[in-house]
């Protein structure tokens, strides 16, 4: 009687195709792929994204970030002058009276 270890490791090996396999060994060969594999032509679009994504995406995290930052000090010093006209205007009224 098989474990059921063995059996699950059975049914994960019957998942794979054969082309998943194959494309995973080729990514690590280290000779050029047969003579019936022709590369496909791949488009403009995708070398653009493939080199530029992350670069574009850092920018823009990083112009995120930055507006957050900058926002997060101009409350505060709004803030900080706001209590400052309310504490020259209590002790302009209390020092009237």
């Amino acid at each position: 009687m098989a474990s059921p270890l063995s059996i699950s490791l059975r049914a994960l090996r019957q998942t794979n195709t054969r082309r998943s396999v194959t494309s995973f060994r080729r990514a690590f060969a280290s000779s050029p792929p047969p003579a019936g594999d022709a590369p496909k032509p791949v488009s403009g679009h995708v070398n653009f994204y493939k080199t530029f994504t992350r670069p574009i995406a850092k920018v823009l995290l990083m112009a995120t970030f930055t507006y957050q930052l900058s926002y997060y000090f101009w409350v505060k010093l709004e803030k900080d002058e706001i209590k400052s006209e309310r504490q020259s205007m209590d002790h302009a009224t209390s020092g009237a009276e």
